[in-house]
């Protein structure tokens, strides 16, 4: 009994995890059968076919077997066969997507069982319950049940059985935010797993631990940004092992060393080599796979592989002979999801091809996928061959196909309740009927009825989103979700369609205008919920009008958005007269009620980039000529400013808040242009990811004084020295109460010790940083390490559970987006929401360091004075370079800070 439990540990602890990243997970190996089953050769006949069947991802067949083995061991009143074969068939009902039934049987299990037996099969039920519960969103609860499995498990001697137990503990903490701790889990699992004296089960247990990693997005070592002096001198092999790539790395040396078959091992790794776009490599590893390879299955798995990348590298020419061998072999392999899935990727890479000269081999291709997975009585299968034909019907314009297949995809999906075939079917459908509204141009009334249904499966695809947005980091490697690719163009899509007069309109209406802005703000969130690989962001229901009336009823907030043929705006009134345009030519009309204005201006996405990038690279060279700079930024003001100007003079608005979109996040609002004044010299400006991301201040005035500072002088890790830190920091400790750690006293740790004694409220660090839309390259530089986002999280976390005074203020003045990078200020709003603090002071980029040191002294200083918004203190702080000091007075110099968060 306890050989059979512990290989089903397997699938139960190790390879759960496996299933949540990959629909390739471990081969499912039937465990040996009990003495009252396997004395009967009909039960080892039975046990054996649900073996095949579960193994070649027969799972509707496996299902029917678990079905007849559970009726005889009822008949048997064989209570521990039962709960076996019912924790079996709940992991062949997840795998087909019957979650209720799932459940069910789960719990029969369970109840067959008691909650007292240190029992295998109730340690796997537990494992099994906590994967259920985290599909659910029950993330915190799945951890709970996973920690109890670890104890049963512990209790029984079962290594295997702790090990998935808290590799699945760490997607949990993932799940939920927890960042660091699901890492630190991973690290001190390497010990146990090096350790092993089964090369068979240490490669599992390195797949396992290497998939892990790629969930949390640790792909490649970077030793300088967490790891902490004092561990430096551990073990080498302990400290190894901190990414995806070294654990896979480690398991193909067993491999080799035991001359065990690598094959899946390079997938791994071409997969990895994918991720970080690294192209030759990735397909030197597929190239590895395949000529290791000892099945057609694994064959064709690296060949489509090669194909997915040399048509993202655009290489048409390289790819004849590698889809001139997928045609002679894919249509030859067994029917199973896998290869009903290969079938699928097959076809949705060569329809990826400009031009491709064969449709009519696409349509074959998913035709077949789709009959294998009837066969099957695959309905999940069948949902994605159905969808992907869909888009192909799309892509050739053929709309009443599309429409046909995309609902068919679309009904299984919902049969299913499988969200994320809800979310890319329901899309594609709101995509299909809005270039038919579009067709029916001619036809208001069509055009009207197209346009509403294609808003209405918008909209249930961003309800689906919503519910699997943890799930998008984690996804099955055979059918992966790529942010920018699948999920991001959904959001600008369904603005785009809310923002669409219809049917003798000539503007939306009041209800598509608040609709749009509620999608705009829900991008922001799945940006950063992107970005940091987790669908842990905290959020905070909240009403605009409250907001603003309650903390500042002189701002207005403007919502930007770049779609393909149009700069949409959205700017929100606090409260009076509110008018409402389509378009920069229309005339204003006035509505008493309304407290949105709406205008658009014609630009296609790929010019309007290209304007953005020239005004920064304007900014950021002084020596630009000041005519070409100007006429940039009144550009860019007439875009965004210019419409609504009346409005914000009537209402007397005095501070403007930023909801950027792309490219807009890496230019300072502060220097747009009207012909005269800088929108700086008329507005406090600032910037948030989203009003739901704001928390309440908390800053009385005597806290206001009092603050941390951490700076360095001194040249570090290859950063250059900031000589003019001394006279900051110097010239701020006047005026605060203050604890300074300075230079080679402002290690990691004495400021996590810092940031815990003294309960202060700003926190000042005149350091290195660096924004990047790549976390791990998102840092501050302390005299030992580089604090990434999760580490500065977790410092402030500390202080937030040892006292009730939060950090309302957080002041970088020295740090800078990353070179090179489209959206690094990403990383800026990231840190901002992140860290937990309330509002952030950063720059853009690294300025002179003494206009640094007169602006945030200046700052302060403002920000002391009764009645004065953050917002207007460092309003009032860049206006003193520009007005006060002629070698400042470019944008150059002021424009970069920027306030992110809370502004009152």
């Amino acid at each position: 009994m306890k050989n059979r439990s512990y290989i089903f540990g397997l699938i139960g602890g190790c390879a759960l995890w496996g299933s949540l990243l990959s629909a390739t997970s471990y081969s499912f190996t039937m465990p040996n059968v009990s003495p009252s089953i396997s004395q009967r050769q009909t039960g080892e006949a039975l046990t054996a076919a649900i073996k095949q069947a579960y193994s070649q991802e027969r799972y509707t067949e496996a299902n029917a077997l678990l079905e007849q083995a559970i009726a005889t061991a009822r008949q048997q009143n064989n209570q521990e066969d039962i709960a076996y074969y019912l924790n079996i068939l709940s992991l062949t009902q997840q795998q087909l997507g019957l979650w209720d039934a799932a459940e069910q049987s789960l719990s029969e299990a369970i109840a067959f069982q008691g909650q007292d037996q240190a029992t295998f099969t109730y340690a796997q039920s537990l494992n099994n319950q906590g994967r259920l519960q985290l599909k659910k969103g029950q993330a915190e609860t799945a951890f709970q049940t996973w920690q109890q499995a670890e104890k049963l498990y512990r209790k029984l001697d079962d290594k295997t059985g702790i090990l998935g137990t808290r590799i699945n503990q760490s997607q949990a903490l993932q799940t939920l935010g927890f960042y660091r701790r699901a890492r630190n889990i991973l690290s001190e699992l390497t010990p146990q797993v090096l350790q092993g004296s089964d090369p068979l089960l240490q490669i599992q247990q390195l797949r396992s631990l290497g998939l892990a990693l790629v969930a949390i997005g640790q792909l490649e070592d970077d030793l300088s940004q967490t790891k902490a002096t004092e561990k430096e001198n551990q073990d080498k092999d302990i400290d190894e092992i901190l990414s995806a790539k070294t654990a896979f790395e480690k398991s193909l040396k067993i491999a080799e060393d035991n001359q065990i078959n690598p094959t899946t091992i390079y997938l791994h790794l071409g997969s990895i080599a994918k991720q970080q776009k690294k192209g030759n490599e990735a397909i030197a590893y597929y190239e590895k796979a395949y000529s290791e390879a000892d099945s057609e299955t694994i064959r064709v798995k690296a060949l489509l592989s090669q194909l997915r990348v040399l048509v993202e590298q655009k290489k048409y020419g390289q790819i004849q002979d590698i889809q001139a061998e997928l045609q002679t072999k894919i249509l030859g392999l067994p029917a199973n999801r896998s290869n009903i899935y290969a079938l699928v990727n097959f076809a949705d890479s060569l329809q990826r091809i400009p031009d491709y000269s064969q449709p009519q081999q696409i349509v074959e291709l998913l035709h077949e996928a789709i009959a294998k997975a009837q066969t099957l009585n695959d309905v999940r299968a069948e949902s994605y061959a159905l969808g992907t034909l869909g888009v192909f019907y799309l892509k050739q314009n053929q709309l009443t196909k599309a429409q046909t297949f995309s609902q068919q995809a679309f009904e299984l999906s919902q049969m299913l309740n499988a969200e994320d075939l809800i979310f890319r079917w329901a899309s594609q459908l709101g995509k299909t009927y809005r270039e038919q509204g579009d067709q029916n141009g001619d036809r208001p009334n069509d055009k009207a009825q197209n346009y509403k249904l294609s808003a209405n499966y918008y909209d249930i695809a961003i309800t689906a989103l919503n519910k699997i947005r943890g799930d998008l980091i984690a996804v099955d490697t055979d059918v992966q979700f790529d942010f920018r690719e699948r999920v991001e163009p959904i959001y600008r899509e369904y603005v785009d369609v809310l923002l669409t007069p219809t049917a003798g309109q000539d503007q939306p209406s009041r209800q598509n205008i608040e609709a749009a802005r509620g999608v705009i703000e829900a991008l922001q969130v799945s940006e950063l919920a992107n970005f940091f690989r987790t669908a842990c962001i905290d959020l905070e229901p909240t009403s605009i009008n409250e907001l603003i009336q309650n903390n500042d009823p002189h701002a207005a907030v403007v919502y930007p958005i770049i779609l393909p043929e149009r700069l949409a705006v959205i700017t929100y009134l606090p409260s009076g007269r509110s008018p409402q345009t389509k378009n920069n030519s229309d005339k204003t009309k006035t509505d008493p009620q309304d407290q949105y204005i709406y205008h658009s201006t014609p630009a296609k996405q790929t010019d309007l980039e290209k304007v953005i990038q020239r005004q920064r690279r304007a900014i950021l060279n002084p020596s630009y000529p000041n005519v070409s700079r100007l006429q940039l930024s009144q550009g860019l003001y007439q875009w965004l400013i210019q419409p609504v100007e009346p409005q914000l003079k009537e209402q007397d608005i005095q501070t403007l808040v930023f909801v950027l979109d792309g490219g807009l996040r890496n230019i300072p609002m502060a220097a747009l242009h009207d012909g005269q004044r800088y929108l700086i010299e008329k507005y406090a400006i600032a910037l948030t990811p989203g009003l739901q991301l704001l928390q309440p201040p908390e800053l009385s005035s005597k806290q206001s004084q009092q603050m941390i500072i951490g700076a360095l002088t001194e040249a570090r890790q290859g950063f250059s020295a900031l000589p003019a830190v001394a006279a900051e920091v110097e010239t701020i400790r006047k005026s605060f109460t203050e604890q300074t750690l300075f230079n080679d006293s402002f290690t990691t740790k004495a400021f996590q010790s810092t940031i815990d004694e003294f309960a202060y409220p700003i926190v000042h660090l005149a350091t290195h940083g660096q924004f990047s839309s790549d976390p791990n390259e998102t840092f501050l530089l302390t005299w030992d390490e580089k604090i990434s986002i999760e580490g500065l999280k977790s410092i402030v976390e500390q202080r937030s559970l040892a006292n009730e005074v939060p950090i309302d203020l957080l002041v970088l003045s020295a740090c800078q987006t990353a070179a090179g990078d489209d959206r690094a200020a990403l990383g800026l709003a990231g840190l901002a929401v992140r860290s937990g603090v309330r509002t952030t002071v950063a720059t853009l980029w690294s300025v002179n360091d003494a206009s640094t040191a007169q602006a945030i002294a200046k700052f302060y200083e403002n920000l002391q004075q009764p009645n004065t918004t953050k917002s207007e203190a460092l309003r009032q702080a860049q206006l003193s370079l520009l007005s006060e000091n002629s070698a400042f007075q470019h944008p150059y110099y002021w424009a970069p800070f920027v306030m992110v968060g809370n502004w009152f």
